[in-house]
């Protein structure tokens, strides 16, 4: 029968970036989606040729078959990766294998698609990222340290009926995505104590949900700024509160 050859494929690369499909009204389970700070050139999705996976298998004498998805994954067996800090595992369900985590959020999808032919030869499969996964903090926007190998979403047959489930050789990398800053609303206050301006920061926080905006050190330089009669202005923080003083 067939059996898995110990080779691999070329690494795809999907974005987090990309994502653009946050449902608002997600309940728990099913596709909650993400929405990420698209830059251009991102894609969420990678598509696999029957070649490419066929190349993992020694078919034998028996010669090649089909290459179909795995319908004995159960949600039982972790993928390797994590999203918002849950385990991703492999499952199977309605045709398709997904990453999905414990509470039923699904990370990613894999569908076959067979083109309406007979032969398994021209059939393909595409990996779809649908949530984000989580990436070591402050590794940037090029990040792609996560990878997933798919290999275990796929089942090679021979031409006589025996199959054998692919082990590895199929990595997804998965780049990561990050907060994007547009401006800080500006005003102008007068010289009066008391006076006071209320703006807003404008950022997006993108794929990896759910962020905020901190003030970066409690370490702060000073301003270059004086008061009417040459005191130096200072900055001081205390929690959620930043005082300039002299």
């Amino acid at each position: 029968g067939p059996t898995n050859n110990n080779a691999t494929t070329t690494a795809a690369t999907v974005h987090e970036d990309a994502l653009n499909n946050f449902n608002p009204a997600f309940a728990g389970t099913g596709v909650e989606g993400s929405q990420g700070n698209n830059e251009g050139g991102k894609t969420t999705s990678t598509t696999l040729t029957y070649a490419m996976l066929a190349s993992l298998v020694a078919f034998g004498a028996d010669g090649a078959g089909a290459i179909t998805l795995n319908g004995n994954l159960d949600g039982t067996v972790a993928t390797g990766i994590t999203s918002k800090g849950d385990a991703v595992n492999w499952d199977f369900e309605a045709g398709k294998v997904i990453g999905v985590t414990n509470t039923g959020r699904i990370v990613f999808e894999i569908t076959q698609n067979t083109n309406a032919t007979a032969s398994p030869t021209d059939d393909t499969y595409t990996f779809t990222l649908l949530d984000q996964v989580d990436h070591v903090t402050a590794l940037g926007d090029a990040d792609v340290s996560v990878i997933v190998d798919i290999a275990q979403a796929f089942v090679a047959t021979d031409g006589d009926g025996d199959s054998v489930a692919l082990e590895n050789g199929v990595a997804v990398k998965i780049e990561n995505d990050v907060p994007t800053w547009t401006s800080a609303q500006s005003g102008l206050v007068s010289n009066e104590t008391g006076t006071a301006f209320t703006g807003d920061l404008n950022f997006s926080i993108g794929a990896d949900e759910i962020g905020l905006i901190a003030f970066a050190s409690t370490n702060v330089p000073p301003t270059g700024l004086t008061t009417a009669s040459g005191a130096a202005i200072a900055y001081d923080i205390d929690g959620n509160v930043l005082t300039a003083y002299i």
